[in-house]
């Protein structure tokens, strides 16, 4: 039986980065691989698999960082702590590759930034093979720099991206070896009509109000402040208008706690606590999400393939989303377009969207059933799972 290892260096509830991690271990599992889950400690990852009862060893390796830098804190305190955490990564990495090749693991799967740059470092130390999974665009050159040197290992032997805009930043350094598969989703979760909707019995006041929703953690390239500006805009020409937020900060990342006390006090600056609803991290977003009347995700830096897009979509929402990243790769797969695109970061473009879909309910309709098409027709899990069985099987030969 062969072996794969995933690593994943996630801690606290995760994101759709984690659930589609999980969904490939249950494939590699049922395809008849000896799955072990690596993380530094307790994740959304690990519960997932216990909960699904799955022959996969869960090990956790209190010594692998979670990531590499911090934004909070003192700079000599920052230094510090990038610095500790890089020692840390290289011994990591390096022991994993040695770990591998002594106990005969055939294949390392990498979920995203620090376990790729671990599994460069195990591919210098002789790992078998090596897969990366790029799920970021990254915005730093001196941590591409890095990845592009470590890709050209010979060790590495596929560069699976979540989208042809995260392949882009590695196409000269080993393009060769550089591969789109795009996340799935099972459809079947989503149905709206099977879905019991909850938001507005549960909530009074939004009972006839014209809602719009987004979803997700709590970062703030993820540009929900520019949601909330467009809320302010319409607040005087919508007067029923009203956004609600799902999710939460990553109470092991201080950057997105200061995100969310940043956007909290924006809302109540701008006199909005009439208009826009946190509801916090919900361990099943459906139940509210079915319950919306338009979907928009307003990133500012290009978001790579988000599982939220494939969530709304599935769902048959009408969608507004920023023009950067894997995000109109998904709403323009198909026959016609599943969204509208602006342009990142404008709030006033976001809001006319807004409001123009709001008199147009003929519009948000097509719009929604182009979005479940689409998905249905590119993005099924079935797929994704499929073609990276067939990634792992390259690696392994």
């Amino acid at each position: 039986m062969e072996k794969i290892w995933f690593v994943s260096s996630t801690v606290g509830p995760g994101g759709g980065a984690e659930r589609s991690l999980f969904y490939l271990i249950e494939a590699a599992v049922n395809a008849g691989y000896e799955a072990t889950l690596i993380s530094p400690r307790e994740n959304v990852v690990a519960d997932l698999v216990r909960q699904a009862d799955l022959s996969c060893e869960v090990q956790f390796r209190r010594a692998m960082p979670s990531q590499l830098r911090t934004r909070s804190g003192r700079l000599p305190a920052r230094l510090a702590t990038m610095t500790g955490n890089a020692a840390r990564a290289i011994r990591t990495g390096l022991g994993l590759g040695l770990e591998a090749r002594r106990r005969r693991v055939d294949l390392i799967h990498c979920n995203n930034l620090m376990p790729n740059f671990l599994g460069g470092l195990a591919a210098v130390a002789g790992a078998p093979a090596v897969v990366w999974h790029v799920r970021d665009i990254h915005t730093r050159a001196p941590r591409l720099a890095i990845q592009r040197r470590l890709a050209k290992n010979g060790q590495i032997k596929r560069i699976v991206c979540v989208s042809q805009a995260a392949a882009e930043q590695y196409k000269d350094a080993a393009g060769a070896k550089t591969k789109v598969v795009y996340n799935g989703i099972d459809c079947r979760d989503w149905n709206r009509d099977s879905i019991r909707r909850q938001l507005r019995s549960e909530r009074p006041e939004l009972a006839k109000r014209f809602i719009i929703g987004c979803h997700g953690r709590l970062a703030d390239w993820k540009g929900y402040d520019v949601a909330i500006r467009a809320a302010a805009q319409l607040k005087q020409t919508i007067p029923d208008v009203a956004l609600v937020i799902l999710g939460d900060a990553n109470p092991a990342v201080p950057g997105e706690l200061a995100y969310k006390a940043e956007i909290e006090t924006l809302v109540s600056d701008l006199g909005l606590d009439e208009q826009v609803f946190m509801l916090g991290y919900q361990a099943d977003v459906r139940s509210v999400l079915a319950d919306i009347d338009l979907y928009v995700l307003p990133s500012i830096s290009p978001d790579p393939f988000p599982r939220a897009v494939l969530e709304a979509m599935c769902l048959g929402l009408p969608i507004i989303a920023s023009d950067a990243g894997g995000v109109p790769e998904a709403l323009l797969a198909g026959a016609e377009p599943a969204g509208i695109l602006v342009t990142s970061g404008d709030s006033s473009a976001l809001a006319a969207q807004i409001s123009m879909l709001h008199g147009d309910k003929d519009s948000r309709d097509r719009l929604g059933r182009a979005a479940a098409r689409t998905v249905r027709e590119h993005f099924t899990l079935s797929r994704y799972c499929s073609d990276m069985l067939s990634v792992f099987k390259e690696a392994i030969d």
